[in-house]
């Protein structure tokens, strides 16, 4: 095993930056998670907490901005891609082309909300017999 004084020594380094970064980023998750309001709409959304709202507010800024629903979808790249030839109908999944954080945290959200949430999972499993 490597333990010569200089493994050792970086090891000790290594594990105090590693203690640093954690305390940073709980500092920044505390930050984020303070500037929303605690009656904010978005704390409504089942799995959506302080640190998630916080982080669809900062990246999207004024939701106004976006005059419909399937407006801000599309922002996040999450709109469905159809593609249509005659009579045939063919769904080919998310489009991808939005923002990637806003894309990657609101699949996370929905991945935790299936985990931990029966009804839902109760809802899919009827969908997908459906198919």
């Amino acid at each position: 095993m490597f333990t010569t004084p200089i493994v050792l020594e970086e090891v000790k380094i290594l594990a105090k930056a590693i203690l640093e970064t954690q305390e940073k980023l709980k500092e920044v998750k505390e930050m984020i998670g303070s500037q929303v309001p605690e009656d904010h709409v978005l704390l409504t959304i089942p799995g959506v907490g302080k640190l998630a709202a916080g982080i669809i507010i900062g990246v999207v800024g004024d939701i106004g901005r976006f005059p419909k629903p399937e407006t801000f979808v599309a922002y996040c790249g999450l709109d469905p891609v159809v593609e249509r030839s005659g009579k045939a109908v063919v769904s080919k999944g998310i489009s991808r082309r939005g923002n990637k954080y806003l894309r990657s945290l609101f699949y996370f959200l929905a991945q935790m909300n299936y985990s931990k949430n029966t009804y839902i999972k109760h809802i899919s499993q009827i969908c997908i017999t459906q198919i």
